[in-house]
C-alpha cells in the first residue's frame, strides 16, 4: 500500500508510511475494553494478542529501519539489547525473598510503594538503555513492562508468607488477619492497579495534550490535504483490519469485523513515526499531519463501531433457536 501511494505521488516516505498503517493503539484501547467487560473474554484475548504485535513489532521496526543510516548494525544492536532483556527477564523469574515479597506487599498501603518504584526504576534503566543503543525508547518501556509483569508474577507464586507462632505457612490474603498474625498480600494486582492508574490518569491525558498542541493544523491548506485523514483512515482499517478475517471460522463473523475494528485503531505511535519522518525530512508535513488526523478519527470511531458490532453479535447468539 505504501509503495503504492508513493507510485501516484500521494505520498513520499516509503517505510514511514508503511510502519504507520501497521500500527495499533492497544494501550490507549486498554480502559475501554475494560470498561465494556471484554478484556478478559475470549475475544478479549484475541484482541490483546493482536493489539500487542501491533505494538511490538512497529517498535522493532522503528529502531530497525528508522533510526541511523545501516539497518544491519541496527539488528545486531538490537540483538544485543534483546538478549539483555531476555536475561533481565529469566532472573526475574527466579524465586524471590519471603522478605522481599513481604516489603513488596506491606509498602503497598503505605507512602513507600516499593513494587511501583520498583518497576518506574526498571522502565528508566531500560529507556535509558535503549537510548544508548541508539534504539528507540518505546522498546525500552515495552520490554519494562513485560519484565515487570514477569517479576510480579514470580513474586507472587513465591507465596504469600503467614508468620504465626515461628511457623510459616502458605496462604493468600488481603489484609492483616484479625488474630495479629501478619499476612502478606497478593500484590499483583495491586501493583497493577497503581500503574494503571498512573499512566490512564496521568501520562495518557498528558500525551493527548502534548500531541494536541503539536499537531500541525497549517499543513491543511487546500481540499486535498484534508481529503487524506478519511484515505488514511480506510487504509488503516484494511491495512490492520482485513487480516483478522483469518478467525472468523473460530470467533463468527460479527465478532471477526468487530475485532477488526478495534485492531485498526492507531495513534500513539502514528505521532512518534510521523515525527521521526517529518524531522528526518523524509515525509512531507501534510501526510504526518493527515495520518495523525487519521489516527485520532479512528480511535474515536472504530472502538465505538467495533463494540456495537460485537454487542449485536452477542445478543444475536443469547436469542434461542426454535424449530
Amino acid at each position: 500500500v505504501a509503495v503504492g501511494l508513493h507510485a501516484v505521488d500521494l505520498t513520499s516516505g516509503i517505510r514511514f508510511v508503511a510502519i504507520c498503517l501497521t500500527t495499533t493503539a492497544i494501550g490507549t484501547l486498554l480502559p475501554i475494553l475494560g470498561d465494556s467487560g471484554v478484556l478478559r473474554t475470549r475475544f478479549g484475548l484475541h484482541c490483546m494478542t493482536s493489539g500487542a504485535m501491533g505494538e511490538i513489532g512497529p517498535i522493532i521496526a522503528i529502531s530497525v529501519a528508522l533510526t541511523g543510516g545501516a539497518p544491519a548494525h541496527t539488528a545486531l544492536v538490537l540483538l544485543a539489547f534483546m538478549a539483555l532483556v531476555a536475561v533481565s527477564a529469566i532472573l526475574a523469574t527466579r524465586p524471590v525473598r519471603p522478605r522481599i515479597v513481604e516489603l513488596i506487599s506491606t509498602t503497598l498501603h503505605s507512602s513507600a510503594q516499593l513494587g511501583v518504584r520498583l518497576c518506574v526504576v526498571l522502565c528508566v534503566f531500560l529507556v535509558w538503555l535503549a537510548e544508548e543503543f541508539s534504539l528507540d525508547v518505546l522498546l525500552g518501556a515495552f520490554a519494562a513492562g513485560m519484565i515487570s509483569r514477569i517479576f510480579l508474577g514470580s513474586t507472587s507464586s513465591a507465596s504469600a508468607v503467614v508468620v504465626a507462632e515461628g511457623e510459616v505457612v502458605e496462604e493468600i490474603a488481603a489484609s492483616q488477619s484479625g488474630d495479629g498474625h501478619h499476612v502478606v498480600i497478593s500484590h499483583v494486582g495491586e501493583v497493577q492497579t497503581r500503574l494503571e492508574s498512573l499512566g490512564f490518569g496521568f501520562f495518557i491525558p498528558l500525551f493527548f495534550v502534548v500531541s494536541g498542541t503539536r499537531f500541525n493544523l497549517s499543513a491543511f491548506d487546500s481540499v486535498g490535504a484534508i481529503a487524506k485523514i478519511p484515505m488514511f483512515a480506510v487504509l488503516l482499517l484494511l491495512v490492520r483490519g482485513l487480516p483478522i478475517l483469518v478467525y472468523r471460522s473460530e470467533l463468527g463473523m460479527r465478532a471477526t469485523v468487530a475485532l477488526g475494528f478495534l485492531q485498526s485503531a492507531a495513534l500513539p505511535l502514528l505521532v512518534v513515526i510521523t515525527g521521526l519522518g517529518v524531522q528526518d525530512g523524509l515525509m512531507r508535513s501534510d501526510n504526518a499531519a493527515a495520518l495523525v488526523g487519521a489516527g485520532l478519527l479512528s480511535i474515536v470511531v472504530f472502538p465505538m463501531v467495533g463494540l456495537a458490532i460485537l454487542e449485536r453479535a452477542d445478543a444475536e447468539e443469547r436469542v434461542p433457536v426454535t424449530a
